[in-house]
Formats: structure tokens, sequence, C-alpha cells
């Protein structure tokens, strides 16, 4: 989890700091007959953090508080949908989730600058482009759900659950809005292909995203065949 994204730094070294104590021994308990898991924490963790905070921890409280204020933030974001690129991907679908391969180059020996060439370590700032590259939709897609199921879960204020389930209904269930569950034009190198095997690491967000929904599974913000639709989705 720890990794730079740019304004969901914060929030996500606050994450870390309760998986920090998640991983400590003795807290961990079961929690059985839960039909969806959140696998980025241990069975029960979640639960025993709320504890903590309930009896009084006045560390995991400050990262609590810290979460929340992102959370808050996001509750003032629209939702993230590959349809809002200006150029789609090569299939001129808009609803196929496209970007750019980050260390290819315009070649400087050729008229058009194709095939891109590869400058290893050199990130083009072309790959950073909202008008062709899902990359940033996606990342906010991912942090931005989990942000809110945990707002929800540890503070029990339902605008939470109910934002992270607009996000998830916007990427992965309306016609308007909703990606076709496939990346086959991730990573694209222009004058080479229309996209990339690695393009499938840029899918970790969209899997951080449906594992966070799970802890929003008992807010009934999402209906049970809008379960089966995002279960199908996939």
């Amino acid at each position: 989890m720890m990794r730079s994204c740019g304004r969901f730094w914060p929030v996500t070294l606050c994450l870390v700091q309760i998986a920090v104590f998640l991983m400590m021994p003795g807290n961990v308990r079961a929690e059985a007959g839960r039909k969806r898991i959140f696998h980025s924490a241990r069975p029960g963790a979640l639960a025993a953090a709320r504890g903590r905070i309930a009896a009084g921890d006045k560390q995991l409280e400050a990262v609590v508080l810290r979460l929340v204020a992102e959370a808050d933030a996001l509750l003032d974001t629209g939702p993230p949908s590959v349809t809002h690129k200006a150029i789609p991907a090569a299939s001129g679908d808009r609803h196929d989730y496209a970007s750019l391969a980050p260390y290819y180059w315009p070649d400087p020996d050729t008229p058009d600058g194709l095939p891109y060439v590869r400058r290893d370590g050199r990130r083009n700032p072309e790959c950073r482009d909202p008008a062709a590259n899902d990359r940033e939709r996606v990342s906010l897609l991912g942090h931005g759900t989990e942000t809110l199921a945990l707002a929800w879960y540890f503070t029990g204020n339902e605008a939470y659950a109910t934002k992270a389930a607009e996000f998830a209904r916007t990427w992965f269930l309306a016609a308007d809005t909703r990606m076709n569950p496939h990346l086959r034009y991730a990573q694209a190198v222009r004058g080479s292909n229309d996209g990339r095997p690695t393009g499938i690491l840029e899918g970790r967000d969209i899997v951080q995203a449906i594992d966070a929904l799970a802890v929003i599974a008992d807010a009934d913000v999402l209906t049970a065949a809008e379960w089966d639709a995002i279960d199908a989705w996939g």
C-alpha cells in the first residue's frame, strides 16, 4: 500500500499505520459469517482496530481523523470513469481503458517520431495526460473507494459508503460510464502497438476498489443485483 499517489499519499500513510497495528500479534480475531472479505487486512483486524479506538487509543484516533479528512474531500469529487478522456483507445470505444507506456518517447530520428523508443527510467509526461490516459482515474477509483469504505467502517457515516457505491456504479455498472472489463489498450507504445501485456499492472487499482467494496457490504448501499453485476464484471 505504501506508494506515492499524489493527493492520496497522506491517507495511504494513515492506512499503513493502521496496517502496522493490525499485523501485531494478538490483534487478529475471527469474523465468521461474513459473505464478503476485505483481503487487505487479516480477518478480524479491522474490528480489533475499531475496538481499540472505542477504548481510547489516541494514536489510532489520530490516524482515523486523517483518514476521515481525506474521505471528506472525496465527497466533493466526481466519480472517475474511463469515458472522461478526450482521446479514446485505439478501438475508438470510449469505454475501453487506455494508457501509454511510461518510458517510451518520440524517436528523434524519424519525421513523425514513430515508432516511439524506450528510454529507461525517464517517464514521458504524455503518459500522465488525462486526455488520453486513464491511469490517474483508475488510481482515484482504487484509493478513493478504499478510503471511503474504511472511513465508513470507522465512523458509521453513511455518506462515505454511499460515495464509495457511487464510484463503483460509475466505473463498473452504469451504461454511459462503465469500463469494458479488459486492459487490452493499457501501456500502448505509439507506432508499435495498441497495448502491451504489462498493462495488466494497472489493474491493481481495480482490484483494490473491488476488494474495498467488501468493507461496505453491511452498509446496504448496493443492491443484490448490483453486487451480482460487480461480481460478473470481471
